[in-house]
């Protein structure tokens, strides 16, 4: 009874040590992808400003350049996003 109750405990031991391994490696997952994310945001905050510079210089020398208008840069924005998204699936 003894040695049965030891396998078994061996086991649960085994379980046990699977289990925390497994919660270890999706914490340092968690952790990569906060990190990703954070650094996505700070890339975004920056291709913003460079944004704004250049579209505060476009005004000054080019007042009526299409790009000005909010509709029209969406819609750049949005194709060139779509066709990332396309590219991704394609891949």
């Amino acid at each position: 009874m003894d040695m049965l109750f030891m396998g078994q405990a061996r086991a649960n031991a085994r379980v046990a040590n699977a289990n925390a391994q497994a919660a270890d490696d999706w914490a340092a997952y968690a952790h990569r992808l906060e990190q990703l994310l954070l650094e996505a945001n700070a890339r975004e905050k920056a291709v913003n400003a460079v944004k704004d510079a250049a579209l505060a210089e476009l005004a000054r020398v080019d007042p009526r350049n299409y790009l000005l208008v909010q509709k029209n840069r969406q819609a750049l924005g949005n194709a060139a996003y779509y066709e990332a998204l396309e590219e991704r699936k394609a891949s």
